[in-house]
């Protein structure tokens, strides 16, 4: 059964056996935290926790909000988006991607649904101070968003790419068939 992730942050780096050090060099390595100054990582690193995310926890629901972000240092989480016949599965996150960016953006509603599948450790940051630390700190903040524009850059061009590679009549039939079934 699908459950809803707990934000309980009682437990700490230390108790999933990783060390504020080890923690931080996963964080550098973060898809949206690429390239921070060191003094701005460690305001990521006070900020959030090291959780562990058990297999099939919902970590987002498409068009719902949440309160933290996750930059997942092990294991998988699938995205997904509903559809009339059920979820597709659009594509698996791993180890150094942040989910789910959305949150971060615009009024925050979220583009998909997120499952761990397996455990999942990682690095749950909350929203509100993300955006905090963005507004407070302009130089982190555009680094963080131009991690992000280039994230969401690249998986449009993935996304096009695929959608030219299946051919005019492909998309218009697979648009056809989502329409009327």
């Amino acid at each position: 059964m699908d459950r809803l992730v707990d934000h309980d942050t009682s437990g700490d780096q230390a108790a999933l056996g990783f060390s504020g050090v080890q923690v931080l060099h996963m964080l550098e390595r973060a898809d949206i935290l690429r390239g921070l100054r060191p003094r701005h990582l460690e305001l990521f690193l006070e900020s959030g926790s090291a959780t562990e995310i058990q297999p099939d926890t919902i970590l987002a629901v498409k068009d719902g909000h949440v309160d933290y972000i996750y930059i997942i240092l092990e294991g998988t989480v699938q995205l997904s988006t509903p559809t009339v016949h059920g979820y597709l599965e659009l594509r698996n996150a791993g180890p150094g991607e942040t989910i789910p960016l959305s949150a971060l953006l615009g009024d925050g509603a979220l583009l998909t649904t997120a499952l761990a599948v397996g455990s999942v450790l990682a690095f749950q940051l909350p929203v509100r101070q993300v955006q905090r630390i963005c507004e407070d700190y302009p130089d982190a903040g555009r680094a963080v968003y131009a991690q992000i524009a280039e994230i969401f850059a690249g998986r449009y061009r993935k996304t096009v790419d695929r959608l030219a590679a299946g051919g005019q009549g492909t998309v218009i039939a697979a648009l056809e068939s989502l329409l009327t079934s």
